[in-house]
């Protein structure tokens, strides 16, 4: 702490500087700049110093104090075995004797305190690999906290994402959702199930989100460089591989839904006797399991376990960093288990096509009735033909005439060869433009 006291008045004798500060602080270092002629003497069963100077202060002269303070974690824990101290009081004051104005004289500081300390997470699961019989599938997944220290943790979060599900089927009924501890001092809750119809957009709760009853606001949270409280990714442990189908919520959409389970640990010594066990037991039929995918072989079922700090401390839980791990157990099935495969509605399949084709149809007249197929230059060519051949019918009379004009003896048969040449041309005109 640097204090600094400035004289804004008439110079200043015996000057005498008191710092009271919480008993559980003790002073290991003390500067002044620049030296005077002042010592500093610890006061009250130490926790209080004064220093006073023998040195005249003079109008506008400054003098800087630097302190070093220890705080015992061994004396804010002596009370009720952890940090419940929320802040810590420091109160400097300045006295003189020919002071006129004491009221700027003195200054409160308040230094808040927050609890770190530093968590392990251990899982284990009862089976690696378990083969699949008519009665079910019977394991369980195991996970350990330790407190390695320095503090005491009054309260913390261990929070299980436990795949109950996908978009259509549940594969664990809510009340199979099952958390054992091993400690009367903890307590776990079912605080989300997915146990309404999913729409394609359902998302995995994720800590820190409204779908959880879970709050970090206020909370200082060191994460790592890839997490945070309000991100959070699944991820299997294992390496992905071809021939299985994994049951874990990789992201905040995926096929499989997670119930949620929080527990509530309390007093978390940092002692490796104090571990916290934590037990998942398993027990699911074989014909509510999920449909393998094609090309695939077995099941690798994965829960993950999550370390937060909780809103409810007295002080603030500062986490080296937030522990996250996850237990995978691979899900075999003999040679002889065959699983039901969902069958194709023919109904849904001929309804489509009929509808399909009865709306093709109902297109088809709509552009019938609106003159789309019509050939509007048909009647124009059409007349555009007959009156070409008019006047080549016209032309060819007027030859045959002029031709036989001069022709005495043949004048009587002109009128009988002239319809004769006409109906030619009719029967012409039918063969050629009648439609």
């Amino acid at each position: 702490m640097k204090v600094v006291l400035k004289n804004q008045g008439e110079p200043s004798l015996k000057s005498l500087l008191r710092i009271n500060y919480p008993s559980a602080v003790r002073s290991s270092l003390i500067d002044v700049k620049p030296p005077l002629d002042m010592s500093c003497l610890a006061r009250d069963n130490g926790s209080s110093i004064e220093c006073e100077s023998e040195t005249t202060l003079y109008q506008r002269m400054l003098i800087e104090i630097d302190i070093v303070f220890e705080i015992s974690k061994a004396a804010m824990e002596i009370d009720v075995g952890y940090i419940s101290t929320q802040s810590l009081v420091y109160n400097v004051t300045a006295i003189t004797a020919n002071d006129i104005n004491m009221n700027d004289n003195t200054v409160i500081k308040y230094v808040d305190v927050a609890a770190f300390t530093r968590t392990t997470l251990q899982v284990s699961a009862s089976d690696e690999q378990i083969t699949a019989t008519q009665s079910g599938i019977q394991f369980s997944n195991t996970y350990r906290l330790f407190n390695e220290g320095p503090c005491v943790i009054e309260k913390v979060h261990l929070q299980f994402f436990i795949p109950v599900r996908t978009k259509s089927k549940i594969f664990i009924k809510k009340d199979e959702v099952k958390v054992q501890s091993k400690n009367m001092k903890d307590s776990c809750k079912l605080v989300y199930y997915p146990s309404k119809e999913l729409g394609t957009t359902t998302q995995n709760p994720v800590p820190g989100r409204s779908t959880i009853s879970y709050n970090i606001s206020g909370i200082n949270i060191i994460p790592l460089d890839s997490q945070t409280g309000t991100d959070v990714h699944f991820h299997p442990v294992q390496e992905i591989s071809e021939n299985s189908e994994y049951i874990f919520c990789d992201k905040s959409v995926g096929p499989y839904i997670c119930a949620v389970v929080e527990c509530t640990l309390s007093l978390v010594k940092p002692i490796d006797r104090d571990n916290r066990t934590i037990m998942i037991p398993f027990d699911i039929p074989v014909d509510e399991l999920p449909v393998l995918q094609k090309g695939k072989s077995f099941f690798t079922f994965v829960t993950s376990g999550h370390v937060f700090p909780s809103a409810k401390s007295t002080v603030p839980l500062v986490l080296k960093e937030n522990i996250s791990q996850e237990v995978s157990v691979s899900i075999l099935f003999p040679d002889s288990f065959t699983q039901e495969v969902e069958e194709l509605d023919l109904t849904i399949l001929i309804g489509g096509c009929v509808g399909g084709l009865v709306l093709f149809i109902l297109l088809g007249l709509i552009l019938w009735k609106c003159g789309f197929f019509k050939r509007k230059k048909r009647k124009q060519v059409e007349e555009y033909k007959r009156r070409t051949q008019y006047s080549m019918r016209k032309s060819r009379m007027a030859s045959v005439r002029s031709a036989r004009s001069g022709a005495g003896s043949i004048r009587s048969k002109v009128p009988e060869e002239e319809q004769k040449l006409n109906k030619k041309f009719d029967d012409m005109d039918d063969a050629n433009f009648t439609t």
